[in-house]
């Protein structure tokens, strides 16, 4: 899915934008989703990875109706729903999101539900499904990527976003002293905008956790950008917020 109209840098723009965008690490744009529809959907083949196909689903759950929630409650997965008790509009979102994409790979419902594991402060996962996926909320907004993979192996995907950057009082330099890396600190303390790239860096550090399966705690431990030369690498941007998906 390609939208050429989406090659301008759009992250901070100060009026307001209902697209969200996915771009390789050329700058080339992969797809662009407007947020104002419910969930919208796309397959996403980097240029560089053709054999790679991600199915990537967004949700922004202020343009949903309450019907619409409800609806989607009474087909939420039971696992997640008991483990979480009461769900809010994300979680739920991404529930359905998950079974949409699912369907479109061939699966049912009854399937998905049934090899659904989701425990309360883990990575869901399926149990036997050749499916990786991962999920990322951030205020109104879910976030689903899914890839296939071959039964028996680890997380291969991960993502995750933040949202309302702009209007977040917070010392980037500060936090980044504190969890980041030396060198991850230096940069961010030198940057003209240091809160843009310690959110950056943030995500991607979050995004490889849940790609490679382990604590976050790690993740600050290392240099992310170098970790993820080797890595598939889609940076996700909008109006005031960001993101990264790590394959």
């Amino acid at each position: 899915m390609r939208d050429d109209r989406c090659n301008s840098q759009i992250t901070y723009q100060n009026h307001k934008d209902s697209k969200i965008r996915i771009f390789d690490r050329e700058r080339n744009c992969l797809a662009s989703l407007d947020l104002t529809q419910g969930i919208a959907e796309a397959e996403i083949i980097p240029s560089s990875e053709k054999d790679l196909a991600v199915l990537f689903y967004v949700c922004d759950t202020e343009n949903v109706t309450e019907a619409r929630l409800a609806e989607w409650v009474k087909r939420e997965m039971p696992q997640r729903r008991r483990s979480r008790g009461h769900m809010d509009p994300s979680h739920i979102a991404a529930g359905e999101m998950l079974y949409q994409a699912m369907g479109k790979l061939g699966y049912s419902r009854e399937e998905v539900a049934a090899d659904y594991i989701g425990q309360e402060g883990e990575r869901p996962y399926f149990a036997h499904l050749p499916v990786d996926f991962s999920i990322t909320h951030s205020h109104s907004l879910a976030l689903l990527v899914l890839r296939r993979r071959k039964a028996g192996e680890g997380p291969e995907i991960g993502v995750d976003l933040e949202t309302g950057i702009l209007g977040r009082k917070i010392d980037p330099v500060r936090l980044a002293k504190r969890f980041f890396t030396e060198n991850e600190g230096k940069s961010i303390a030198s940057s003209p905008s240091p809160m843009q790239d310690f959110m950056r860096i943030w995500v991607m550090k979050e995004a490889w956790m849940k790609r490679e399966g382990i604590p976050l705690s790690r993740a600050f431990q290392v240099e992310v950008m170098e970790e993820c030369v080797q890595r598939i690498v889609l940076y996700i941007e909008g109006e005031g917020l960001l993101g990264v998906i790590v394959a």
